[in-house]
């Protein structure tokens, strides 16, 4: 009876200690999707860094990502590269119908201290077609003037010549960017492998 007794004692200590080992080691995150295999070909509405996109017959690599959520609906901003230009393309950032590719760049306009529901692109009026707060993931080597925040108030506007402007609000500072609006089927999608 006693030696049942110490077995018992032996089960019982055997078994918190391995409960305690257990619930203390730590457990590895997800994988970020960036670290996932692929399955199937992707498109350019799924780009990743190091993904190469040609537009009007130049190649750009994506060096940053810029992953928006709002309310549900997600899009994203790539920072491309040709090596000498650096240009950002928004994939998806209206809600409705197929998504609509602006290439843009950063311009000088201010909007300060809250974007006006007209602004101009080379004498041409674009219209405030949209604006929210959304949340951010950045990848790469994404940056917005130094801004490394998870939060940005945003401002879009376009006309039907397809102009386009974005604003953005990190923080207490904002950047511009200006564009147009480019047919999907002009964009050449290389995956990185």
């Amino acid at each position: 009876m006693f030696s049942a007794l110490i077995a018992a004692i032996i089960v019982a200590a055997s078994a918190a200690t391995l409960y305690r080992v257990s619930s203390s080691q730590k457990q590895l995150p997800p994988p970020e999707p960036d670290d996932q295999p692929d399955i199937g070909p992707r498109t350019v509405e799924q780009l990743r860094i190091n993904d190469v996109i040609e537009i009007d017959l130049i190649d750009f690599v994506v060096v940053g990502l810029f992953e928006f959520e709002e309310d549900g609906h997600s899009w994203k901003t790539a920072q491309i590269s040709d090596g000498t230009n650096e240009q950002f393309l928004t994939i998806g950032i209206s809600r409705a119908g197929k998504p609509k590719f602006r290439l843009t760049r950063p311009v000088k306009i201010d909007v300060a201290p809250y974007p006006p529901t007209t602004l101009l692109v080379e004498n041409n009026p674009v219209e405030l077609s949209k604006k929210g707060t959304a949340t951010v993931r950045m990848r790469g080597n994404a940056a917005r003037g130094g801004n490394t925040s998870g939060r940005c108030r945003y401002w879009l506007y376009g006309n039907i010549e397809g102009d386009t402007i974005i604003a953005e609000q990190w923080g207490e500072d904002f950047i511009v960017y200006s564009g147009k609006i480019v047919d999907g089927t002009s964009i050449e999608f290389m995956q990185a492998s």
